[in-house]
């Protein structure tokens, strides 16, 4: 007898590059504990390849962190990634 070989679960590989669109929507919100809520929109798209490039932009709207006792309100943020 010889034994048998099975492949289970194979797929294709993914094409590349692989694009990744990601939409907030108007009411996202993330908090952890106590300690972290804020709400956030924007949208932000990453090309992964041999070389991954995001681009988009996330606004923070408002939140709230304590660090330590004292307490934060955040009003507004933005981070943009140009790449």
């Amino acid at each position: 007898m010889t034994p048998a070989t099975a492949v289970v679960g194979a797929h294709a590989p993914p094409s590349w590059p692989l694009t990744v669109a990601v939409t907030l929507g108007r009411d996202f919100e993330i908090q952890r504990g106590p300690n972290l809520k804020v709400l956030l929109d924007g949208a932000i798209t990453a090309k992964l390849g041999q070389d991954t490039r995001v681009s988009g932009q996330i606004r923070l709207v408002r939140g709230k962190l304590d660090v330590q006792g004292k307490s934060f309100e955040i009003t507004a943020g933005t981070a943009t990634f140009v790449g």
